[in-house]
């Protein structure tokens, strides 16, 4: 009785908590579903719901589902007319992918980014690009450099065709991580500055001798990628390359003649403004 959605007149909190209901017992219904097999013909039923949050915890919960029901709910939840039904079955990229193969998953993420108009759906595919060729990278290296190949030129696609600004720059971001990720010499030196800098503190450089034997530009564009999560970097190659993470601030003397000139009182309070950022190496990242 509580699955069944109801037209009435109720208030608006006692919709949201019967919408509450349902989706909980959706989510249920499909992690109990190998226990029950029962159950299989309310999750049928659950999948046209008129509710997309409904529709969206059975996406959630496909991984949990028996392989009877897997493959069937896929191909149903991905056409959905609700994009964030459509983003929650890309959210869960690597348990998705286990469950329906990861050749039909890469097809769906290669169909979301030729077709799909929505950007919460197409960030969320994003996300669940790098998080797949992360996973093929510990389970099934022989085959991350094809995906690698793929997601890279689907995403090429998506910055042709659309026009949105944020759209072509989250997909260039995406492009450059699943590059590194496919790389083997962009993954060496990424593991070298991880280690190198793992334990510093803002503003703190360290001398991995490593980075010596790489290429400058190879270097920079590693960092661009890793300065995404982290704090910026300071690199001076060389032969004893010098790299810093985050800002740097020294005193500046302009900065001294200004404050001494400039008696202002609404100015950014408990900072000095006799100090400013200090750049050494010619490699910036971000620049």
């Amino acid at each position: 009785r509580r699955l069944h959605p109801r037209a009435d007149q109720s208030s608006p909190l006692a919709k949201d908590n019967r919408l509450f209901m349902r989706r909980g017992l959706a989510a249920m219904l499909a992690a109990s579903a190998h226990r029950h097999p029962g159950h299989a013909e309310w999750l049928q039923r659950l999948a046209n719901d008129p509710d997309g949050a409904v529709r969206q915890a059975l996406a959630f919960a496909l991984p949990a589902m028996p392989s009877t029901l897997v493959a069937g709910m896929f191909a149903k939840l991905r056409v959905d007319r609700d994009p964030q039904v459509r983003a929650a079955l890309l959210a869960e990229a690597v348990a998705v992918a286990g469950v329906v193969g990861t050749e039909e998953f890469l097809a769906l993420l290669e169909r979301v980014f030729a077709r799909e108009q929505d950007e919460f759906a197409l960030r969320t595919a994003m996300a669940a690009a790098t998080d797949l060729a992360g996973w093929l990278l510990e389970t099934d290296p022989d085959r991350l450099p094809e995906t690698v190949a793929r997601l890279r030129a689907a995403l090429t696609g998506l910055r042709a065709r659309t026009e949105s600004a944020k759209l072509r720059r989250w997909a260039g971001a995406a492009r450059e991580e699943l590059w590194l990720l496919g790389d083997a010499e962009a993954r060496t030196i990424a593991a070298t500055v991880r280690a190198a800098t793992g334990s510093l503190r803002e503003g703190q450089a360290c001398r991995p001798r490593e980075l010596r034997d790489h290429d400058e530009a190879m270097v920079g564009r590693v960092l661009a990628v890793l300065a995404r999560y982290d704090f910026g970097f300071d690199y001076s190659p060389g032969h004893r390359p010098r790299l810093r993470r985050g800002d740097h601030f020294k005193r500046r003397w302009w900065r001294i003649f200004f404050e001494g000139r400039i008696s202002a009182t609404d100015k950014r309070q408990a900072w000095l403004h006799t100090i400013g950022r200090a750049y050494q190496g010619p490699v910036l990242a971000p620049p």
